[in-house]
């Protein structure tokens, strides 16, 4: 089937459903060890709010990290086949500078923030005892 060029460029909304469904797939499957009982108790790490049936359940959204990865697989190869010609060829440089650009830059501010974030804990705890509320023992 050949696209019209308008079409070519056009989003899937198959593919952003999907999209949609392994990153709600991944939360859910961190939802159990979100909320814990019993936060002061020295088995807070592995209580669960929720029932065992419903904490087995959430396991299977580990695979929603396999589907995002097979949908950027896709959609990668999707640029290339959209070209129409199985001969063209996709350049190198281009595709990682493209990449590169885009990715990068949320990738650095989310690395500042946390770093910033730890700094004000550290001195947070150095202040008074919050630290062993963030899972960090006192050494003083």
């Amino acid at each position: 089937m050949i696209m019209a060029p308008a079409q070519r460029l056009e989003r899937l909304v198959s593919v952003d459903m999907l999209r949609a469904v392994a990153i709600l797939a991944v939360m859910v499957c961190h939802l159990p060890f979100s909320w814990r009982t019993g936060v002061d108790s020295p088995q807070a790490s592995t209580d669960s709010a929720f029932a065992p049936a419903v904490v087995a359940v959430t396991r299977f959204g580990l695979y929603g990290v396999h589907l995002f990865l097979v949908i950027s697989g896709f959609c990668i190869h999707m640029r290339w086949a959209s070209r129409g010609s199985v001969a063209s060829e996709v350049g190198f440089f281009s595709f990682w500078t493209r990449r590169l650009r885009r990715l990068y830059p949320p990738y650095f501010v989310a690395l500042v923030a946390s770093l910033v974030c730890l700094l004000v804990l550290y001195h947070s705890r150095a202040a008074s005892s919050l630290g062993a509320r963030f899972g960090y023992a006192d050494t003083v």
